[in-house]
């Protein structure tokens, strides 16, 4: 009889107080435009918790040739638990027969009191975030170049106990959102009229 193994998976970095609580929801997305995969590609990491806040963790993935430079530091940071502020610019290196796979971490951005209540649903597609609570709102955050959240707009919906929430682009800077939870509810988002341009337009019960 072959023994059973079991395999453990190790985190490459554990970052402190992203929430402070229960995490609910995650989504990440690409930056569109930025880089290229001679370079790197560019993403936003989105995150929403039971402590009501947002959370953006902004990194770079590429594949690069391994300098001596950095071949003690990466062996170092291995499994290591770092601070945010510590961990801009750092850079990991897991050689892959002839390729190494880079990461990069660029920036943290934190809206502490995103929502009045429970964060449950999060989307983003790199350039705006839509995010919805248990205090029935649907709000939308610009995403800045350095991840910065600035939140743009919102709206009280009709869904009692709001669980998820979902959006498509289907024009420029136009999108449909969808918030489910005791029910369903269609939103219509864009960004040329401002707040005015966030409307209901279906409700399933």
């Amino acid at each position: 009889m072959i023994p059973h193994r079991t395999c453990e998976i190790s985190p490459l970095l554990v970052f402190k107080a992203i929430h402070q609580s229960g995490v609910n929801s995650v989504h990440v997305s690409d930056v569109e435009g930025c880089l290229s995969p001679e370079i790197g590609f560019r993403y936003n990491l989105i995150s929403g918790g039971d402590d009501q806040a947002l959370s953006c963790l902004t990194f770079e993935l590429s594949v690069s040739t391994l300098s001596s430079e950095f071949d003690n530091m990466t062996l170092e940071i291995k499994n290591s638990i770092t601070e945010l502020g510590v961990a801009k610019n750092l850079i990991h290196s897991n050689q892959d027969k002839k390729k190494n796979y880079w990461i990069r971490f660029l920036n943290h951005d934190r809206a502490p009191s995103a929502h009045s209540s429970a964060v449950k649903g999060v989307w983003t597609d790199g350039s705006w975030v839509f995010s919805t609570g248990l205090d029935q709102r649907v709000r939308c955050w610009r995403l800045q170049e350095e991840g910065k959240l600035i939140e743009y707009a919102y709206l009280v919906i009709s869904v009692p106990e709001p669980e998820a929430l979902d959006a498509k682009l289907c024009g420029r800077n136009k999108y449909q959102i969808a918030v489910a939870g005791r029910g369903m509810q269609m939103l219509e988002f864009s960004e040329f009229s401002g707040i005015s341009d966030i409307t209901q337009t279906k409700m399933i019960i």
